[in-house]
């Protein structure tokens, strides 16, 4: 049985065993050991699993007479393999800019320079830009003109293959996914492409996050991105 229990604050609980006594006692909970390892896979848990600690030279009494020596029982080897991803050394903004100051003008590439370190561990699956400042919506882009390359936007390198690029109005949130993931110790760009520069001049922020790949990836903030639009005169 795998028994848990926390204080509920305020809230007045009737014990079992002392039906006449008020008591913040929260809650109690106990569940069948194998009901907990069955949801604990389910939620990708890691739990341990000694068995490779067992030596060839043990005889099977002392595996027997050691449970922390043998595999943990109900835990599938597809939810033992599964990892949550992430970043062990941060990668960086290393620019971002646009090509284009004016308000209201074709032509124009935002460009988002990001150098993922050797040591990251983890590659780059996934880049999304949340816009936090701007009177309009940077949201309308020519999304089959996406680029992206290797290296910088001065120092290009190879191009980079696509998979998802996706702009949400109401979320105010672009995403752009690389397919396949970016390997670490090399630097992107990614080039968007808007159909126009917004209307109303001012800053616009848009804070960068990046992604390493799988379902429960721990995304990481890398900073605001800032450009700055003026009037023509």
């Amino acid at each position: 049985i795998i028994g848990i229990h926390g204080q509920a604050e305020g809230r007045e609980v009737y014990l079992p065993d002392y039906e006449t006594i008020h008591d913040k006692t929260g809650f109690n909970l106990g569940i069948p050991i194998n009901t907990f390892l069955a949801l604990a896979g389910k939620a990708n848990i890691s739990l341990p699993d000694n068995s490779s600690n067992n030596s060839s030279n043990n005889s099977s009494n002392n595996s027997s007479n050691n449970p922390s020596n043998n595999p943990v029982p109900g835990i599938s080897e597809t939810a033992r393999s599964q990892k949550k991803h992430f970043f062990r050394e941060t990668p960086y903004l290393v620019e971002a800019v646009t090509t284009q100051k004016i308000t209201y003008v074709r032509g124009a590439t935002y460009y988002f320079t990001i150098s993922l370190p050797e040591g990251a561990g983890s590659p780059l699956q996934q880049i999304t830009l949340d816009q936090r400042q701007g009177v309009d919506f940077l949201e309308r882009y020519h999304i089959d003109e996406t680029r992206a390359f290797e290296g910088t936007r001065d120092n290009r390198g190879e191009k980079v293959s696509l998979g998802l690029v996706a702009a949400d109005r109401e979320e105010r949130t672009i995403t752009v996914t690389f397919d396949p993931p970016i390997s670490p110790g090399k630097t992107v760009t990614i080039g968007l492409r808007p159909v126009f520069t917004p209307r109303s001049s001012g800053v616009y922020l848009l804070r960068v996050n990046v992604f390493p790949p799988g379902k429960d990836a721990r995304g990481l903030s890398l900073g605001v991105a800032r450009f700055h639009f003026y009037r023509s005169r």
